[in-house]
């Protein structure tokens, strides 16, 4: 593509470019993923990178640049209109988790299967992988920030459609559950849920 490309069909520019950041992740060229990644992200608006945005994220995280996902991740996810702490107390996670315990016992197992049939929009199965690739980082950092991804990941898939990506999640919430709240029966719970979400999603 010549200087002149991107101010002449930016669209295809950006279409092309999402293309080669999609096959460089595939190929584990992660030095590719990021210059092609950061092409986008400079010459389209914030919406449109964020497909780019969580394979980088993800990419970043496959070569163990774990405190920058989380970093980039929490930019990311305050455009975004979320609400994440960047060193989170004790109390903030126990809220949080009470929150989003209060959101989830409202759904039957059949109810939340229900909500694997939704359709789940481009741009938000887009934010849920950037939340996931965050998961990773997370644990490979025994970052508190953590049960905040989780929740967060839970309450907006509840709200927007659950997708494989969720699966994580709700596998970590019941994690938390244990070993934060000493509540092995709704932990029990989260786990039949987060096997469900994996069985269903393997099968569509």
């Amino acid at each position: 593509l010549g200087d002149d490309s991107w101010q002449n069909d930016a669209q295809l520019c950006i279409k092309l470019h999402e293309s080669a950041v999609s096959v460089s992740f595939a190929l584990g060229e992660s030095d590719s993923v990021s210059n092609y990644a950061e092409k986008v992200i400079s010459n389209s608006t914030f919406e449109e990178s964020l497909e780019v945005q969580q394979i980088l994220l993800r990419s970043m995280a496959q070569i163990g640049r774990h405190a920058e996902v989380i970093s980039r991740g929490t930019a990311i996810l305050r455009r975004l209109d979320f609400d994440i702490a960047d060193s989170p107390s004790i109390e903030s996670i126990v809220l949080a988790m009470k929150s989003t315990h209060s959101m989830t016992s409202k759904y039957t197992l059949d109810g939340i299967m229900d909500l694997c049939e939704k359709v789940v929009d481009k741009s938000s199965q887009n934010i849920m992988k950037l939340l996931d690739a965050m998961i990773v980082s997370c644990y490979s950092l025994g970052s508190l920030t953590l049960p905040l991804i989780a929740c967060t990941i839970i309450k907006y898939s509840l709200d927007h459609g659950i997708c494989s990506e969720s699966a994580t999640a709700w596998a970590s919430f019941g994690t938390f559950k244990i070993f934060i709240e000493g509540d092995y029966a709704a932990a029990e719970h989260i786990a039949k849920v987060a096997r469900a979400i994996t069985t269903k999603h393997q099968t569509m």
